[in-house]
């Protein structure tokens, strides 16, 4: 199956894009919880940087987690994060791969994602096609 995604340049079938999605998401968090106070150069070429070499290193979606999670200078990550590690059960190699081959643009979504939910969470709202 097949689908045309509104405001997506790409065809992509159902399952990739929900799998995305939900690593954006996963993604998004610890972007969102980043000590940026402590961090000394462009963020996005930290992020994008910390991203790649992550899941270069991972054998699995849980250990490129982690990784990323220490690499960004932070021991845990919330429990924000758990729901969307479950979707991503089962899916390590495709989304490792996607991940090795793909990660600025998924990196900045990932940003996207987390600079909207902070601004709604200013606004006391919430944002479209969050958990």
């Amino acid at each position: 199956m097949r689908v045309t995604l509104v405001g997506r340049c790409c065809v992509l079938p159902c399952r990739k894009q929900e799998t995305e999605d939900a690593l954006v998401e996963c993604m998004s968090h610890i972007y969102q919880w980043i000590p940026w106070e402590k961090i000394g150069r462009n963020a996005w070429e930290f992020w994008t940087s910390r991203v790649k070499s992550s899941a270069i290193r991972a054998g699995t979606v849980n250990e490129f987690m982690t990784l990323l999670t220490e690499r960004c200078g932070m021991m845990a990550f919330g429990e924000d994060v758990v729901p969307c590690l479950e979707q991503l059960a089962g899916h390590d190699d495709e989304v490792l791969e996607t991940l090795r081959t793909e990660h600025i643009p998924l990196a900045m979504r990932a940003v996207v994602l987390a600079k909207a939910r902070k601004s709604a969470t200013r606004k006391g709202g919430q944002i479209d096609g969050a958990a």
